[in-house]
């Protein structure tokens, strides 16, 4: 037997009701125990508490949680703050879910990770810099002097998440606790950085536990496995079946005037107009109908969103919101037509303040009534109770439910979904998705879904658009057959179309799309 790294006891996790002095337990018996350099995973649904034992396995329960048992490192109970702060980055360190929670936004990548280097490792000035472009690098980040200069939202998901990763691998750790990395990753990403993951981790010596609710991550990770399951942690994971999920007929395409429409629309960071991110997108909006965007990560399907919702300012191109000049609009004006296109965002915790209950975030969402924040929790399928609640102490699938009721406090005519259940298990997603249809067609939203998961957006949206590196190359119909190689790669799940989709330079005149058959365009085809 191996050196025992981390080691738990009969662990029970819980939290009070209002007015009642028992806790309720939501992890009982937990046992766990880790030895360095071995891999392991824990796995289960979301809300089954994965998240809350990692949050206790490192001394971050939130407020109002209390705790039982034991919990050791390297032979050393662990019990207060003052045991838990130096074992914490050089001994163990934990890499979360929502890099944006963790990433300053005021920050730069680089000014982040050369602060975690002067404090774990003791260089500054330059030495740090070679550090931090050597710990991007190891991450396997292109173009790592430019992503120092990077804020957090001027980057993917994907590449926020190999950012943090690179500032817990600056600390040295003998145990990486990866807290569903992956989950918001296309495909071949999620693959990508599994692999990475357990390079990293040969490499260095590591001890990884892996934390998720994706069975197949889980077989390619390997190691030991246990499975979460109603507050307790088994040896043996049972694989749950997948219900059958209907597919919709799909409706006519629409005509009629579009209640958002975006030509030849243009964006990127820095002033983005020499090299934008997304480049020459049209795109129409119709109440009650729901379109799909679909595109690998870091394609640019984000930040055309921020554009379309009026985060970010475009380099060219026009936006119209009705009747309106959408980028015409200065002050008040701007401000309340904004309040017409919702961006519910892949992190709940882009909308959700971590120092505001539920009822005062859906409150300030309506204009300030906090009268209706019971009725918007119950559309969205949120017990009342939450309400009092903060942030941290939902789990993913209520934190999402109620960014989008934040979203529908503003009772807006358009909703962009930026990758809004990539952070779910398959049940959870299924229930969110359903979720969208019902509200698309209750309260006539023109509803855009952003996904890397092109099979699930040809069953939910009535069209689906193409994104490869800022470029639309299809416009489909949802039943139609894919003609382009990047479309093609999506759906196989490769997410990489390789040599067969050549990449438009920039500075070129994009080649036109053509319609190849009722509401289907390609780029770059022979008409």
């Amino acid at each position: 037997m191996g050196e025992v790294l981390l080691e738990v006891g009969n662990l029970e996790v819980g939290f009070h009701r209002t007015g009642d002095p028992v806790a309720e337990p939501v992890l009982a018996g937990v046992d766990l125990a880790l030895e360095a350099g071995e891999t392991a995973v824990v796995i289960g649904s979301s809300g089954a508490g994965k998240s809350l034992l990692m949050r206790a396995v490192m001394g971050l329960l939130p407020a109002g949680a209390v705790w039982s048992g034991s919990i050791a490192w390297m032979g050393r109970s662990l019990r207060s703050e003052r045991d838990w702060r130096p074992v914490r980055g050089g001994g163990m360190t934990l890499v979360l879910q929502e890099p944006l929670a963790a990433l300053n936004p005021v920050r730069t990548i680089g000014g982040q990770l050369t602060e975690i280097i002067r404090r774990h490792r003791g260089p500054a000035g330059a030495e740090a810099v070679r550090q931090a472009i050597g710990l991007l690098e190891e991450v396997k980040l292109e173009d790592p002097q430019r992503i120092l200069r990077r804020f957090p939202h001027q980057l993917s998901g994907g590449m926020r998440q190999r950012a943090l990763l690179a500032g817990a691998l600056a600390c040295d750790p003998r145990l990486l606790i990866a807290d569903e990395i992956t989950s918001a990753q296309d495909a071949m990403n999620r693959d990508a950085l599994a692999d990475l993951l357990l390079d990293l981790g040969r490499r260095r010596a590591m001890a990884l536990l892996v934390v998720t609710h994706q069975d197949d991550l889980a077989a390619r990770i390997g190691g030991r496995t246990w499975r979460l399951q109603g507050g307790r942690l088994h040896d043996e994971p049972a694989r749950p079946p997948r219900p059958e999920v209907a597919v919709r007929e799909a409706p006519p395409l629409r005509t009629g005037a579009p209640v958002l429409s975006a030509r030849g629309l243009a964006a990127g960071y820095d002033g983005g107009a020499d090299r934008p991110v997304v480049r020459g997108v049209d795109l129409d909006l119709w109440r009650g109908s729901a379109t799909g965007l679909a595109g690998k990560s870091g394609c640019g399907k984000s930040t055309f969103a921020r554009c379309l919702a009026g985060h970010l300012d475009p380099c060219a191109g026009t936006l119209r919101l009705g009747d309106l000049d959408f980028l015409e609009l200065r002050g008040r004006e701007f401000r309340s037509a904004r309040r017409s296109i919702q961006m519910l965002f892949q992190d709940p915790g882009d909308s959700l303040n971590p120092r505001q209950t539920v009822a005062d975030a859906l409150a300030e969402a309506a204009g300030g009534d906090p009268g209706k924040a019971a009725a918007l929790l119950d559309e969205v399928g949120v017990d009342a109770a939450v309400a009092g609640r903060f942030p941290h102490a939902m789990s993913g699938g209520q934190r999402q439910r109620v960014a989008l009721a934040r979203c529908l406090g503003a009772d807006p005519m358009v909703l962009i979904a930026d990758e809004p259940t990539s952070q779910l298990d398959r049940p959870g997603e299924d229930r969110i998705l359903d979720l969208l249809a019902r509200l698309q067609e209750t309260r006539g939203l023109a509803l855009l879904v952003i996904s890397h998961d092109l099979g699930m957006l040809r069953r939910r949206c009535e069209r689906v658009l193409i994104m490869d590196d800022g470029v639309l190359l299809e416009i489909l119909p949802a039943h139609a057959r894919p003609l382009h190689p990047a479309t093609a790669a999506l759906l196989s799940g490769e997410g990489d179309p390789g040599d067969e989709s050549p990449k438009i330079p920039y500075g070129n005149e994009l080649p036109p799309l053509v319609e190849v058959g009722r509401g289907h365009f390609v780029r770059g085809v022979e008409a």
